[in-house]
């Protein structure tokens, strides 16, 4: 009698460990679910955000080079000073492309995919 109420202990005892991984593998699978929605609507968020700064940027420069073509008579001359700007934009992002874009970036995935389960919003 004592036998068989021992394997009935263990053997419940063995369904709430299986119940308990269970759970816990659907516990990770959401937080997963939960990490990666953020992670890519936080990327949607900032791809739309750029598009509009590039579109105001396109016009700002046209507008840009047509006033500096206004200013010295040629309009050829005011697109060019512009995409030297531009030209000079890029070389300067190119040598800090370390530090404006690869390590801000990481930083800001980072910071979504480890962030602490109790709502930690101070780095947000």
């Amino acid at each position: 009698m004592i036998l068989t109420e021992k394997f009935k202990k263990v053997e419940k005892l063995a369904k709430n460990i299986k119940d308990f991984m269970h759970t816990e593998i659907e516990l990770i699978k959401l937080r997963f679910a939960e990490k990666l929605s953020k992670l890519l609507s936080n990327f949607l968020a900032v791809m739309i955000f750029i598009w509009f700064i590039l579109i105001f940027i396109l016009f700002t420069s046209i507008s840009l080079a047509f006033l500096v073509g206004e200013w010295t008579g040629k309009m050829s001359i005011g697109f060019f000073i512009v995409s030297l700007l531009y030209l000079f934009i890029a070389f300067i992002t190119w040598y800090w492309r370390e530090k404006l874009i690869r390590i801000p970036i990481l930083n800001g995935i980072l910071r979504q995919l480890f962030e602490k389960e109790n709502g930690d919003k101070k780095n947000q």
